[in-house]
């Protein structure tokens, strides 16, 4: 998936979460807090792409596949990462930054999942490593391409949802005030 796929995964699973975690945590209301975490969310969506810098421009597919969606895409260290931010910080104050950071890491990774394939350990080399994902090039392009026209509009309603959600826009209600 291309970047702005990424962002709206990022965004709307940030959204998802903050509709589920009121009854966890309440702390970081208000727009700056929240904005903050709809960065981090995002940032975290962006991140495991980082191993792109590492790939030789003009690299044909064999060189890039060596390098992209390998450690930075797996599983087992983003569900890691998500285990030790949460254990390390649960009675921290700055647990739903870590959070929401892992958040967008793990929806990078659902992206990913329906439009290639990652790595369940730390690396799944081409084409016997042990990887997960839809091998169908027509279906992985279908989401490659829904994720592509869908994020233009889900990014401004997921910051709008889930600002609104805070209730960092006032009186505003979200959307999800409207569904019943």
């Amino acid at each position: 998936m291309l970047a702005a796929g990424h962002a709206g995964v990022a965004v709307v699973s940030a959204c998802v979460y903050q509709y589920f975690a009121p009854m966890f945590y309440t702390s970081n209301t208000g727009l700056i807090p929240s904005l903050i975490l709809l960065f981090l969310a995002y940032l975290g969506g962006r991140i495991p792409d980082w191993d792109l810098f590492f790939v030789p421009d003009g690299a044909d597919w064999r060189t890039r596949i060596k390098i992209h969606r390998q450690t930075t895409h797996s599983i087992i260290l983003i569900a890691g990462l998500t285990f030790l931010a949460y254990y390390n910080l649960s009675e921290s104050r700055y647990v739903e930054f870590a959070l929401y950071l892992c958040i967008g890491l793990c929806s990078h990774l659902l992206a990913d999942v329906v439009t290639g394939s990652i790595p369940i350990f730390l690396y799944g080399g081409y084409p016997r490593g042990i990887r997960i994902g839809i091998r169908n090039d027509n279906l992985k392009n279908l989401f490659v391409s829904l994720g592509q026209v869908s994020a233009p509009i889900l990014i401004p309603l997921g910051i709008y949802q889930f600002l609104a959600y805070n209730g960092a826009l006032g009186g505003l209600k979200p959307l999800t005030a409207y569904l019943g």
